[in-house]
């Protein structure tokens, strides 16, 4: 049997982007006995240029292979299989890292389209940057809305301000969402 008749070897789609999401997760690469929810991304994120809208849609897309990207390369740094790839990329859709609305604060003003409320839809919590992914990126963001106080704390009562108070903010803030 060939590699692509057997969807749980397959790396094309295994290292694609959501523009590739048809391929990902669509039928016959699916690789979940067409339990269904893997065809969920496709239809959700899918290939977003049948809106019509150019200069967003590209930037929606490549923002959205960007976190493909990323979900990809750090499922194969993990050595991974294709199934958890899927279930990776189906948790990335369901906490927020893609972005699905035009309207999402992630998107620049610029292009954002005029029927979008003024303050865009909410990144997710604790997405300080609104970047799209949650992670150290949003701790420089904390860190500076905390301002001097932070750099005085010392979050672990050793008596010493140092990386091991950033881990435990990090902590901090993953158990409060």
């Amino acid at each position: 049997m060939e590699d692509r008749e057997r969807p749980g070897l397959r790396l094309g789609p295994l290292l694609s982007g959501v523009a590739g999401a048809g391929r990902v997760f669509g039928a016959g690469g699916c690789g979940c006995g067409g339990a269904g929810r893997c065809h969920l991304p496709a239809k959700e994120i899918g290939d977003i240029h049948e809106r019509g809208e150019e200069g967003l849609d590209t930037w929606i897309d490549q923002y959205n292979n960007q976190v493909a990207r990323n979900t990809a390369l750090q499922c194969l740094l993990d050595g991974c299989s294709y199934e958890e790839l899927l279930r990776r990329r189906l948790e990335a859709l369901d906490d927020g890292r893609f972005i699905k609305s035009p309207c999402d604060t992630r998107v620049p003003p610029s292009i954002r389209p005029d029927s979008c409320p003024d303050d865009g839809e909410p990144a997710p919590i604790g997405d300080a940057n609104s970047d799209g992914m949650i992670n150290l990126d949003d701790l420089l963001v904390t860190v500076e809305e905390l301002g001097q106080a932070f750099q005085t704390a010392d979050l672990n009562t050793n008596g010493v301000v140092n990386l091991l108070d950033i881990v435990d903010l990090v902590l901090i803030i993953e158990d409060s969402q």
